[in-house]
């Protein structure tokens, strides 16, 4: 028998015990390994809290770059990080909404 999974989610699952983030990124299980495994290549120090990825309560300013790398590369689930970003500062609520149109138009 063979299962093909989409890329993103064997770095979600992986470690997956792991329950270090505070503060952690959403989306479902591919974005979320696509997020944890895009920001350990940038040289993140991303931990995770079951399959979230995130970072330690002590990493706060370390988890807004990663919010703000996550927005200017518009990394697959940027999207759903929405409350987050608008509330570090990284976008406005007109900027954000903005950017998820233009993605729209882009993809379709």
């Amino acid at each position: 028998m063979r299962f093909n999974v989409a890329p993103g989610t064997g770095a979600a699952l992986a470690n997956m015990n792991d329950n270090r983030a505070y503060y952690t990124f959403g989306g479902d299980l591919n974005q979320m390994g696509i997020i944890y495994s895009t920001l350990l290549e940038a040289g993140f120090n991303v931990v995770k809290s079951n399959v979230y990825p995130g970072f330690p309560k002590d990493k706060k300013e370390e988890y807004i770059r990663a919010l703000k790398y996550l927005w200017d590369y518009k990394v697959e689930g940027w999207w759903n990080q929405e409350g987050k970003m608008i509330e570090n500062g990284i976008c406005t609520w007109n900027k954000f909404q903005a950017a998820l149109h233009k993605a729209m138009e882009d993809k379709y």
